[in-house]
């Protein structure tokens, strides 16, 4: 939990540092789930801190500890992370089939993550009635900070940087209907 921490804050020297240690202690215990994020927390590390080369030996490693299983969700899980090096190890990689199942479940994980809430969608559909921000307070019982910092959040999800842009997004993404 706290590496996933780490890569989210994109604390580098402390995630390559972690995955160190935990590699060193799993080891030990032969935990190969735990190996498997330490390898790939060492990927994400070496990717943001100037070795690709680096990054890809590690991810490298990871999917063969996970191969054999087929632990495909223990990798898949790191979403956004994942892709850009999975393109890299593609390329080179013996595991192409392994790396493709991973990369489309990687897929999936980016998608669930940038999709709406329920309450985000009740506050788009409120702004696409033209509500402003103090009436869909009232109309929703939030405190109208709440309402600010819902858009904000879908605002990011939908790459929208005004209500008519996330409305349209949002719609078009195929928001549900009244």
């Amino acid at each position: 939990v706290y590496g996933k921490a780490l890569l989210a804050s994109g604390m580098w020297p402390e995630l390559e540092a972690l995955a160190e240690d935990l590699e060193a202690m799993l080891s030990v215990h032969r935990n190969l789930l735990g190996r498997i994020h330490a390898a790939a927390f060492r990927a994400f590390a070496a990717s943001r801190l100037g070795g690709s080369g680096d990054a890809l030996v590690h991810l490298g490693r990871a999917m063969e500890l996970a191969e054999p299983d087929g632990l495909i969700t223990c990798l898949a899980g790191y979403g956004p992370h994942l892709p850009p090096l999975l393109r890299l190890l593609s390329d080179f990689s013996p595991r192409r089939s392994f790396v493709s199942a991973v990369r489309k479940a990687a897929a999936s994980y980016v998608s669930r993550e940038n999709a709406l809430s329920p309450r985000e969608e009740d506050v788009l559909r409120l702004v696409e009635h033209g509500f402003a921000d103090k009436d869909i307070s009232a109309r929703l019982g939030l405190a109208p900070k709440t309402v600010r910092n819902v858009l904000s959040r879908a605002y990011a999800k939908l790459g929208a940087k005004s209500r008519p842009q996330a409305v349209r997004a949002w719609r078009q993404s195929g928001a549900r209907e009244d």
